[in-house]
């Protein structure tokens, strides 16, 4: 009774790593990607004058952008390449790029920089259960 007990207490804890491991890597890679989102944006801002009609001719993509955006994540942890581990993706764009995002009431969007951040999850339990394996 005493050895069942024992299992099922390791069984547990073991799940409530996994867990607080996944929820610990969703919180870091939603935090690279916000910190990544909020860099590259600023840096256009920076590049255009105090027009905001020039906002649109700013290219897709633009470097400078791209750059900022990518050293942000990076300073949080995240790159591209990371190894096969977590992958990292960065667009911007005019507001013809931001088809996907929706506008706040009164807001209009003139430019928008995307960043997606993937990270895989590494699961003690799981693997020392033999239940992830092929």
């Amino acid at each position: 009774m005493v050895t069942l007990a024992i299992l099922m207490l390791l069984a547990v804890s073991g799940l409530v790593l996994d867990v607080g491991l996944a929820y610990y890597y969703k919180r870091s890679g939603q935090v690279a990607a916000d910190a990544a989102a909020q860099a590259g944006a600023q840096r256009a801002f920076e590049m255009v004058p105090a027009v905001v009609a020039n906002f649109p001719a700013l290219l897709n993509d633009n470097p400078e952008v791209l750059q900022r955006a990518r050293t942000y994540a990076q300073l949080n942890g995240f790159s591209q390449g990371g190894g096969g581990r977590q992958t990292l993706e960065i667009h911007a764009g005019p507001a013809s790029f931001c088809n996907t995002l929706t506008d706040l009431v009164g807001l209009q969007t003139l430019y928008c920089v995307e960043v997606i951040v993937r990270t895989r999850v590494p699961s003690l339990f799981i693997l020392a259960s033999g239940a992830g394996s092929d």
